[in-house]
């Protein structure tokens, strides 16, 4: 690990505006805090946090899980559907967007098999066929859920193209029908039972907050290093944090705005005895001319005493360049830095934003990182 001294941000703004060669950054040395001090948190920015766009929300969803005439597991996600709607993760994870309380209004099958392909339109078409029938009417009941759970034999193509279980592991939207009706597609990835009900959560959840695609998502500026995960939802927020065990079930956590807040772990519920680690980046964000290196320092935090954990970088993969980071180092403790190097390659148009996910420890979590072409 080098020990050149960096190029301080003043300086590389100073470099940007001059006929001269494009600056380069280098890394610096990592420190760590001193030995015996009393804990204290470190000092890091703030989580965001995710806005409501002015939709309706299903305060009391009435959830109907439904199944197709030969799927496999249609006993269990019945009883899952029971007892999820009534558990207390459902209060712990929504109450504060402002879910209320949450029924499974029935169990329905329809005729069955499946059909093994189905876009969204025609399943959307099924489902309304079966109103009055063996699903209840949106009209009758305006917080409807349908819980759509699918065999590993059928093929889903969701509106923007993406086929679930190699896009994303399920999905939910709304319908006009009379009034409207939301509903979850739950696919069979082949990851198991527990796999299929806590994708079924996941969705319940993110469905309740936004059915109609307009209610609670991350929404921030463009200028905020957050905004790669702009149009995310609670759910997807939180997506590669440990499951929680409720009821006998392994269930998602759930990006809270209040925990965030907090400035701790932003996704609840948190488990008792949990010390979280992440980082922050200084500055957050940088501008930089083609050719250009940029030094960022990366400052660990975390809640609890705990031993330097393991950092790594990856860049985003819907940045609109690679800013080829570099991690110096390859930890951090709590109050202790090392260096990201990022650059702006040959190519990259004015304006255009790389990104890097500085990840800690072993569950994925992340803090991002922007630079942008000037």
């Amino acid at each position: 690990m080098g020990h050149r001294p960096l190029l301080g941000v003043t300086g590389l703004v100073g470099l940007l505006g001059c006929g001269c060669d494009p600056p380069v950054a280098h890394c610096g040395p990592d420190t760590q805090p001193p030995a015996g001090a009393p804990f204290v948190s470190a000092p890091h920015p703030a989580f965001p946090s995710v806005s409501n766009h002015g939709g309706r929300l299903l305060a009391r969803p009435e959830v109907v899980t439904v199944t197709f005439a030969g799927y496999a597991h249609a006993a269990e996600v019945g009883q899952f559907g029971d007892a999820v709607t009534a558990s207390q993760w459902l209060a712990a994870v929504a109450a504060e967007y402002g879910v209320v309380a949450s029924t499974q209004l029935a169990r329905a099958t329809l005729p069955g098999p499946a059909p093994a392909q189905l876009t969204d339109p025609e399943l959307t078409a099924l489902l309304e066929a079966q109103f009055g029938a063996a699903l209840p009417s949106p009209e009758s009941h305006p917080d409807l859920l349908l819980l759509v759970y699918l065999g590993p034999e059928v093929t889903v193509t969701s509106p923007d193209g993406g086929v679930l279980c190699s896009a994303y592991d399920g999905d939910h939207a709304s319908a006009a029908h009379g009034g409207r009706f939301a509903y979850a597609v739950v696919p069979d990835c082949q990851h198991g039972l527990g796999y299929t009900l806590s994708t079924a959560a996941h969705e319940l959840v993110e469905a309740a907050v936004d059915p109609d695609g307009d209610g609670w998502f991350l929404d921030v500026p463009a200028s905020d290093p957050w905004s790669i995960d702009n149009q995310k939802e609670i759910a997807d927020l939180c997506g590669d944090e440990p499951l929680v065990t409720f009821g006998g079930y392994d269930l998602p956590r759930i990006w809270s705005n209040d925990a965030a807040r907090a400035g701790g772990s932003p996704c609840v519920p948190i488990p008792p005895g949990e010390v979280y680690v992440n980082v922050g980046a200084t500055p957050a964000t940088a501008t930089a001319r083609v050719g250009a290196t940029v030094a960022f320092t990366i400052t660990g935090w975390s809640t609890a005493p705990i031993a330097p954990w393991d950092v790594f970088v990856e860049t985003n993969d819907t940045s609109a360049f690679d800013p080829q980071a570099m991690m110096c180092g390859s930890s951090v403790g709590n109050g202790g830095t090392t260096t990201l190097l990022l650059s702006v390659p040959q190519g990259a148009r004015s304006g255009d934003v790389g990104a890097a996910l500085v990840y800690s420890g072993g569950y994925r979590r992340f803090w991002p990182v922007t630079l942008r072409a000037e």
